[in-house]
């Protein structure tokens, strides 16, 4: 089966999904909602064979260029172990029998981690507690997109304090990194902390333009 059909067939059979669930088609095999400024993702990859599922939480407020999976996990390994093996049929039947599982799965594990987390006091609660360090539940969270992930819910919660330790920490920790994109996120965490401490009125201020910011560079219409 070509890969557009595949597509189509996959955004045709979820469509009353997110209908249901206040979800929007950003591309037909992506899937996303916007609660309290995070971002919940849906992402169907269609590899040469086969399809996964992949999804994850992605803050607004966290400047950004793309849309990014780092903070979630394959859904059939997302508080479970099931081998995946979806998609592998040119059968639109069988197909849509696997994609019954993916919609199942998608409600009773991710749409309540999404409920729960997806938002900037659940990702500190999720963070804190460590579980964003259980590879039963997220893959591929990089230490430091979590301390800036945290740090930036702190601020957003106005916990200047516990935003300015966790934000130090990431600036000490990438201190010999040269890389551009690397020496660009320390000077814009520089910034916010030079802003936190000398005028804390302003931090909603710049996150309204982080955010806008982002929407943009995502080309996010919601």
């Amino acid at each position: 089966m070509d890969k557009k059909t595949f597509q189509r067939i996959i955004k045709d059979y979820f469509t009353p999904f997110a209908e249901k669930y206040n979800f929007v088609f950003h591309k037909p095999t992506i899937m996303l909602r916007i609660r309290d400024n995070t971002l919940h993702i849906i992402n169907f990859d269609l590899p040469s064979e086969g399809l996964n599922c992949n999804i994850a939480i992605q803050p607004l407020y966290v400047p950004a260029d793309t849309i990014t999976v780092s903070f979630g996990n394959r859904l059939n390994h997302f508080k479970t172990k099931l081998p995946g093996t979806w998609g592998y049929s040119n059968d639109k039947s069988i197909i849509e029998k696997d994609l019954s599982q993916i919609k199942d799965l998608l409600e009773v594990n991710a749409l309540p981690w999404f409920n729960e987390v997806g938002n900037p006091e659940g990702i500190i609660s999720f963070i804190e507690s460590g579980s964003a360090e259980d590879i039963n539940i997220i893959v591929g969270f990089p230490p430091v997109l979590r301390k800036i992930y945290l740090g930036f819910s702190y601020l957003y919660t106005n916990k200047i304090d516990l935003a300015e330790k966790v934000l130090i920490e990431v600036v000490e920790q990438l201190k010999e990194d040269k890389r551009a994109w690397v020496v660009q996120q320390k000077e814009m965490i520089n910034n916010v902390l030079v802003l936190a401490k000398n005028e804390p009125n302003k931090i909603s201020e710049k996150f309204n333009e982080y955010i806008k910011i982002t929407k943009n560079n995502l080309k996010l219409k919601m």
